[in-house]
């Protein structure tokens, strides 16, 4: 038999996507600051 989903499911698993997919955005664009950052100090400094 199969079970039922309740009305808000399917808005909540496409939220719960959207957010999923932004946070990792987020976090990849920050990792790049950051290496790039570092990696022009570590250039500037060797210059």
């Amino acid at each position: 038999m199969r079970r039922v989903l309740p009305r808000w499911a399917g808005p909540l698993a496409l939220k719960t996507a959207v957010f999923i997919t932004v946070m990792c955005c987020a976090l990849a664009a920050l990792l790049g600051v950051l290496v790039h950052v570092q990696v022009t100090d570590q250039t500037v400094g060797q210059a």
